[in-house]
């Protein structure tokens, strides 16, 4: 007995490659978002029904990004090519995760995309989801935030509403206190506050998609990054900026101070799309590139 995942049919093309979370390809039979990226995200698919899935095979060339540094504190970058049975593993991991939400297991292979309501995108059906988990108690159930995500999907899709059950009354009452768990909260404020403080002054915020994907192009840059849940911290000898993770990206800018801009630019050429090293000014060198969300760098040394 087949399931709706093998009935789905093809994309009548083939998708860009690198799609961030919520974009969409525009095709002649509607408009679709990558809802394969998380076990969530396929969820999300799912529960709008069938007809709005299709799939394409994923034959992109994959790379890990490494990063390498040495005793005296160097670094070097380096692309390492994800392996068939690394790909293999992320899909049974998947499909063990959809299992545990009564979603059946997928095909393996391939990219998944969801039709999106008409004016709506993949970022629309990420917020319905977002909702839920901010409406819902912070007692985590996985059965009652799957029963919360359908109903969300099927109201934003126009379809027949399966009623969640009702959240027990206790559920909103505060937990007893663990002192394991507040230990921990204690000692992730701690490293909150210790990331996030610094002098006086004001710290550039760039909003990005991806965190992983925007650390591994900092890293490039020099900059050593430290994560928070959503957030990261970016620490460069001579700068400092901050990342936020979010479905919603308005590129934004910054100004890096560096030792020595001329001699950064010749080390990226070639590795990264980075604008003319620019020496008009004598005493200054400076030149631009854009990150991954498209937030623009200009990156400059004082003689």
């Amino acid at each position: 007995m087949t399931s709706a995942w093998e009935n789905a049919g093809m994309l009548p093309f083939g998708p860009p490659d690198d799609l961030a979370e919520g974009d969409v390809v525009v095709t002649d039979q509607g408009t679709y978002w990558e809802c394969g990226s998380t076990d969530w995200h396929l969820m999300l698919g799912w529960f709008a029904g069938p007809d709005t899935l299709r799939r394409w095979p994923d034959d992109r060339v994959r790379f890990w990004t490494v990063i390498e540094e040495d005793a005296a504190g160097n670094r070097q970058v380096s692309q390492q090519p994800v392996t068939g049975s690394e790909l293999a593993g992320d899909d049974d991991e998947a499909t063990v995760l959809l299992a545990e939400r009564g979603i059946p297991a997928l095909p393996g292979g391939f990219r998944w995309f969801q039709l999106v309501p008409p004016g709506r995108t993949g970022g629309d059906v990420v917020a319905a989801y977002r909702r839920v988990q901010r409406e819902l108690p912070q007692r985590y159930d996985m059965a009652l935030e799957t029963a919360y995500a359908r109903a969300a999907v099927e109201e934003l899709y126009g379809l027949p509403v399966t009623p969640p059950p009702p959240i027990p009354a206790s559920w909103w009452e505060p937990e007893p206190e663990n002192p394991r768990h507040t230990a921990r909260m204690r000692a992730e404020h701690a490293r909150q506050a210790e990331l996030l403080s610094g002098p006086p002054g004001a710290v550039p915020i760039l909003r990005c998609r991806d965190l992983r994907r925007s650390l591994a192009f900092y890293a490039t840059l020099g900059f050593r990054g430290e994560e928070l849940s959503g957030y990261a911290v970016l620490r460069h000898p001579a700068a400092e900026l901050h990342l936020s993770e979010t479905s919603d990206v308005s590129p934004g800018g910054c100004l890096i101070r560096v030792p020595d801009a001329a001699a950064l630019w010749h080390s990226l050429d070639g590795r990264l799309t980075l604008g003319p090293l620019d020496h008009d000014n004598p005493g200054m060198a400076t030149f631009t590139l854009l990150d991954p969300d498209n937030n623009h760098l200009r990156v400059v040394s004082i003689r």
